[in-house]
């Protein structure tokens, strides 16, 4: 909830420079606000809300400070996130280039001096860490190369409008199914309109167009946090400089009031209709069946969740503290970490993920730590990622499945949910 209002407060500080109306930006607030989720990922529109309005300050004035405010920014979110350090770099870099181009800077090399500067300044405490924590240093160089090689996350297609099933849909649900694809639709027709737009600004009216033009070039580059996982989770996570966009474009462009509220309307509407659907903070308000909730004890915290899930998490929970004693190392793969917490255990191994295929000597690594851990217990997920069979534990890391065959034993293990295997070590 921090962050949500950190992201707010800077979201409508873009939108306060195009209107003064509390009506309009309390519409600004609640369109902004219904899109930020999944609330574990907040801090994904914080940071890209807060970058639109710093690049908002730097087009109205490309002063030697702002340079260095735009740099330290870009270094601190670098820290919290190499891809967000590397979208803001990009996205002030090209406001940068905008301004030389444009005439409002000198010098563009004397302009990056700055912008430099502030960057290692502002990845301070990056630095730090990198000198002073152990092991800290090659882990991170070596999640760099990881996502050279490996990716940054599993990818899922884009899905454009003309992959839209609305077969066997009606009422609400098709109305959800083709708002949300126009959805996905918006970024890739107006970012490239917009830009266009911008490059044809002239120099006086590049103030006055501040909040549009930074939201475009935020906007363009946070994109590739939804183009590689395409699902609408991530566009949430992206979607804010789009938003923010939409809701200044109308006075950048000095569009007639009427045009104003058509666009505010249509926005309203798709956001309505989108989130009703999909925030599962207003899930429980869509149209229809509603999600059967109960309240289900997570070591003295109720946590309200559907009555399925809560089935699989009692049944789990029965399974694992009736065979494995208090303090009783165990393993869960691919995916499932938060039982560790649940359980109250911690994880034998760095991973908490098994989701791409590992190298022979990540493997080995995961071996010699169950191993040096005296690992007792494995709760495996027998099932493929995204329904990828090559994606499945026992092929995307054979020989950590190996191993666990050959020196654990399943138990049979009937409470556990399908396609979870709970296996013991073999008695020596």
């Amino acid at each position: 909830m921090v962050a949500q209002a950190i992201g707010l407060f800077f979201g409508l500080l873009v939108c306060r420079r195009v209107t003064r109306n509390v009506g309009a930006l309390t519409f600004c607030a609640l369109v902004l606000a219904a899109w930020m989720f999944p609330r574990h990922k907040l801090f994904e529109p914080a940071i890209a809300m807060a970058a639109v309005w710093m690049g908002v300050r730097l087009i109205e004035s490309p002063s030697s400070r702002r340079l260095f405010e735009v740099g330290a920014f870009t270094g601190l979110v670098a820290w919290f996130g190499r891809n967000h350090g590397l979208y803001c770099g990009l996205a002030f870099t090209s406001m940068i280039a905008l301004l030389g181009w444009k005439g409002q800077l000198q010098s563009l090399p004397r302009a990056l001096v700055p912008f430099v500067f502030g960057g290692i300044v502002g990845s301070a405490p990056l630095w730090l860490m990198l000198l002073v924590v152990p092991g800290f240093a090659s882990a991170f160089i070596g999640s760099i190369a990881f996502n050279l090689t490996q990716g940054v996350n599993l990818p899922l297609p884009y899905p454009w409008p003309w992959t839209l099933t609305l077969a066997g849909r009606s009422g609400f649900d098709l109305l959800a199914a083709v708002a949300t694809s126009a959805m996905f639709a918006l970024p890739v027709l107006m970012y490239p309109l917009v830009l266009a737009a911008v490059l044809r600004t002239p120099r006086e009216k590049l103030t006055d167009r501040a909040p549009m033009i930074a939201a475009a070039l935020v906007g363009v580059f946070v994109m590739h946090h939804v183009s590689v996982r395409s699902d609408i989770a991530h566009l949430a996570q992206a979607i804010h400089p789009l938003l923010l966009l939409w809701l200044v474009l109308p006075a950048g462009l000095s569009a007639r009031p009427a045009v104003r509220m058509a666009a505010f309307g249509a926005l309203g509407v798709a956001t309505f209709v989108v989130t009703l659907d999909t925030n599962p903070s207003l899930a429980q308000l869509r149209p229809g069946p509603k999600t059967d909730l109960v309240v289900y004890n997570v070591l003295g915290d109720g946590l309200r969740v559907s009555s399925v899930q809560a089935a699989q998490l009692t049944g789990i929970d029965e399974a694992i503290r009736s065979r494995l004693r208090p303090g009783e190392s165990l393993f869960i793969a691919p995916s499932r970490p938060g039982l560790y917490p649940i359980f109250d255990r911690k994880s034998p191994d760095w991973w908490l993920y098994f989701l791409w295929p590992a190298s022979d000597s990540a493997q080995q690594q995961t071996i010699e730590r169950l191993e040096s851990s005296r690992v007792g217990w494995a709760l495996v997920v027998d099932e493929g990622i995204d329904g990828k069979d090559e994606l499945r534990f026992r092929n995307s890391n054979a020989k950590v499945w190996e191993y666990l065959n050959r020196s654990f034993v399943d138990v049979g293990e009937q409470r556990l949910p399908p396609n979870h295997v709970l296996l013991q070590r073999r008695a020596p």
